[in-house]
């Protein structure tokens, strides 16, 4: 039977009037530390600014789909030339561009829903360790069940087994 991992305790938060020789917020100047490192005490460490976060978490959801969607054009339709695209680029604009994006059909929405559907469930229900992930810019650290390897490998399994 599958249970959930119970959330991380949280921890209170270092107050100054609690840490022997910390200052106060009123710069009781008796004490040997910084009221600054005080406060950074307080705040949850994070791997960057957040500001680099919410650009990358941008650009990749930008730029990937367009950039995927031109190596598949050059891949398919130009023969593997980056030059015959970029011509085709130029002659056609913007509207270039958009001829060439496909526009999926019912079936690939189906399809695409079922693949989804189907990964979910493996990351629920497949067995695998309570990792903690990175702490956000709000301060949450979220987490997870590190089945990722054996979640794919039973889909190259499925796959196979399909394909068949």
């Amino acid at each position: 039977m599958h249970r959930a991992a119970a959330p991380p305790q949280p921890q209170p938060p270092v107050r100054a009037e609690n840490v022997p020789g910390a200052a106060g917020p009123d710069g009781d100047p008796e004490c040997c530390s910084s009221w600054k490192e005080t406060i950074m005490a307080e705040t949850p460490k994070m791997v960057h600014a957040p500001i680099v976060t919410y650009v990358s978490v941008l650009s990749l959801l930008t730029l990937c789909p367009p950039f995927v969607i031109l190596l598949w054009y050059t891949m398919v339709h130009a023969d593997g030339s980056v030059v015959q695209t970029w011509n085709y680029l130029n002659q056609q604009g913007l509207q270039g561009f958009k001829d060439l994006w496909p526009i999926p059909t019912a079936i690939a929405w189906k399809i695409i829903a079922a693949f989804a559907a189907f990964e979910a469930l493996l990351q629920l229900f497949l067995p695998g360790k309570r990792v903690e992930g990175p702490i956000s810019p709000m301060g949450n650290q979220p987490v997870y069940k590190a089945n990722g390897v054996l979640a794919y490998a039973v889909t190259l399994v499925t796959y196979i087994s399909l394909w068949w």
